[in-house]
C-alpha cells in the first residue's frame, strides 16, 4: 500500500486518500456477481421524502481498547463495499420510480481514513458526525478511524434511505468478520451477498390471513400532539446531547425490568411520556404520543436472509397526561398499551399503509406525503420518536483480538416541531442522545429532556415492590 502524505491542522493529522488495497482484476470479479441495479424499498423512499423534517443520517461512535492494524481494515472496509450491493449504489429518482443503481466510480469514492488526534478528540468527531451525506452523490455509509495517544475510534455515518439502525449494526458485524478473517488469511475472499429484495412485501407474505384482517382492522392514522418549544424551522447547524447512565443505576433498571415482567423499552416510553408532558406544557388529562421504532425483521422466518436494508417500521403509543400520577401507575398503563400493541402486530399498520402508498408512481407518493408534512408543520404539532437500537454486546464485534469500550449513537438531526431521541444499551450501560438543528431548539431545552429522562428512569429504578 501507498504511503501516506499527512498534513498537520489544529492538532488533526489528515491523511489523503487511501490507496486501492486490491488488484482491480479481484474487485471486478466481485462486482460481476453483484446486481448493478436495484427497486429502492418503501422505507427508502418514505424517508428520502421525509428529509424535510429530518436529515435521515444514522451515525455512532465506538471506542476500542486498542489499536487496529491499519492496512487490514483498510482491506475490510474496502471489501464490505463489496459485499453488499447497497453499500456501493447511488440512490436515483425519477418520477414514476426510485432505485439504487450501483455506481462506476466507486473505487474513487471508497475511503477508510485513519487521523491521528493529538488533542481534542471530541471536536473530531463532532465535526466528522454533523457533516451531511447525500446518498445521491456519495455513498450512503461513511467510516472514519481516529487514533488517539491510547486506542482507536471508530466513527461511521449512513444514510436512513439505505440503512436501518439494525442494518448498521449488521455492517459493524460484518465489518468485525472481514478484519478477523483478514487478519488471519490475508487473501481470504468472502462470499458475496446478492440479495436485493428491500420490499415489505417480503413482510406481509409471511403473514397468516388471520394476521392481515388484523392489520386492517387496526389501520388507522395517527394524531399528532404539541410539540417542545421551538424557535425556527431554519436547519443550519447540526448539534447532538448525550446524557450516559453508569453500570450500576443500569443493573437497578435492569433488575426491576425483570422483577416486573417488563421490558425497557416500555421504561423509556413511560419517562418519555413525563417529560414530554411536561416540557410541552400540555395539561392534566390531554393525550400525551410517542412514535417508537419498530424492527420489522422480527416477521420474517428465522433463518431468512435479507440483505443491508431498511425494514423499520413506527407504532404510536398514546397515554393520559397525569403531572401527579405515581410512576408506579404510568408504567403499568404503558405496559398494558404496548402489550395490546404487540398482539395485533406491531409497526405493520404503518407498514402497510406505506407499502400501499409506493404502488403509486413516487411523484405522486411524494406529493400526498409533503402536503402532509406541510399540514403538520404549519399546525405546531408533531410525533415524539424514540428509536431504541436495542441491546448491543460487545462480543458482536469481534474485530480480531481488540474489545469494544463503548458505543454511542446520534439519531438522526430533527428540525421543529419534529422531535427525536435515540436510546442504546450498551454491556450494561445506557445511552440517551438527541441530535438538532441550534436554529430550531435551544441547547439548554434538549439537555433538559435528557436529564429528566434519566431523572425518571432512576426514580423507576427506586420503586420498591
Amino acid at each position: 500500500m501507498k504511503k501516506e502524505r499527512v498534513q498537520e491542522q489544529n492538532g488533526v493529522s489528515k491523511p489523503t486518500r487511501s490507496a486501492v488495497p486490491f488488484e482491480p482484476t479481484f474487485l471486478a470479479k466481485l462486482e460481476s456477481k453483484l446486481p448493478q441495479e436495484f427497486d429502492a424499498g418503501e422505507i427508502d423512499q418514505l424517508t428520502h421524502i421525509f428529509q424535510n423534517t429530518i436529515d435521515q443520517q444514522l451515525n455512532g461512535i465506538l471506542h476500542f481498547d486498542g489499536f487496529f492494524d491499519k492496512e487490514i481494515m483498510q482491506k475490510a472496509v474496502f471489501l464490505s463495499y463489496y459485499m453488499e450491493s447497497i453499500l456501493g449504489s447511488r440512490f436515483i429518482v425519477t418520477p414514476k420510480k426510485a432505485f439504487w443503481r450501483r455506481r462506476e466510480d466507486l473505487l474513487t469514492q471508497i475511503s477508510c481514513e485513519f487521523i491521528q488526534v493529538e488533542d481534542d478528540v471530541e471536536r473530531a468527531i463532532f465535526r466528522f458526525i454533523t457533516s451531511p451525506i447525500d446518498p445521491r452523490k456519495e455513498l450512503p455509509l461513511k467510516v472514519v478511524f481516529f487514533r488517539t495517544k491510547t486506542n482507536d475510534i471508530l466513527c461511521l455515518k449512513a444514510s436512513h434511505e439505505a440503512l436501518d439502525g439494525t442494518a448498521v449494526k449488521e455492517y459493524l458485524k460484518l465489518l468485525s468478520f472481514l478484519y478477523s478473517k483478514l487478519k488471519e488469511d490475508p487473501f481470504y475472499c468472502p462470499p458475496v451477498n446478492g440479495a436485493t429484495n428491500r420490499s415489505l412485501k417480503q413482510i406481509f407474505q409471511n403473514l397468516s390471513l388471520l394476521q392481515r384482517l388484523g392489520v386492517l382492522l387496526h389501520l388507522r392514522a395517527g394524531k399528532a400532539v404539541n410539540s417542545l418549544p421551538w424557535k425556527t424551522q431554519k436547519a443550519q447547524n447540526r448539534r447532538y446531547e448525550i446524557i450516559l447512565f453508569t453500570r450500576e443505576q443500569f443493573r437497578k433498571i435492569k433488575a426491576l425490568s425483570k422483577k416486573m415482567r417488563i421490558s425497557i423499552t416500555d421504561f423509556i416510553i413511560t419517562a418519555f411520556h413525563r417529560v414530554i408532558g411536561r416540557l410541552a406544557y400540555f395539561s392534566p388529562g390531554k393525550k400525551v404520543l410517542s412514535t417508537i421504532t419498530v424492527n420489522l425483521r422480527v416477521y420474517l422466518p428465522e433463518n431468512a436472509t435479507t440483505p443491508l436494508c431498511n425494514l423499520t417500521s413506527s407504532a404510536n403509543v398514546y397515554s393520559r397526561y397525569r403531572p401527579d400520577e405515581r410512576i408506579e401507575k404510568t408504567i403499568v398503563k404503558i405496559t398494558k398499551a404496548m402489550r395490546k400493541k404487540k398482539k395485533r402486530g406491531i409497526g405493520l399498520g404503518s407498514a402497510l399503509f406505506c407499502k400501499w402508498l409506493f404502488k403509486l408512481k413516487f411523484k405522486k407518493a411524494e406529493k400526498i406525503l409533503e402536503k402532509r408534512i406541510a399540514n403538520q408543520l404549519q399546525s405546531n404539532s408533531t410525533f415524539p420518536v424514540i428509536t431504541n437500537v436495542g441491546l448491543t454486546n460487545p462480543s458482536d464485534f469481534a474485530f480480531s483480538n481488540l474489545t469494544l469500550k463503548d458505543a454511542y449513537i446520534i439519531p438522526p438531526f430533527i428540525k421543529a416541531p419534529v422531535f427525536m431521541m435515540g436510546a442504546l444499551t450498551f454491556d450494561e450501560k445506557l445511552s440517551f442522545s438527541i441530535g438538532y438543528f441550534e436554529e430550531s431548539y435551544d441547547s439548554s431545552l434538549i439537555r433538559a429532556f435528557l436529564e429528566q429522562m434519566k431523572e425518571e428512569m432512576l426514580s423507576l429504578a427506586a420503586i420498591s415492590l
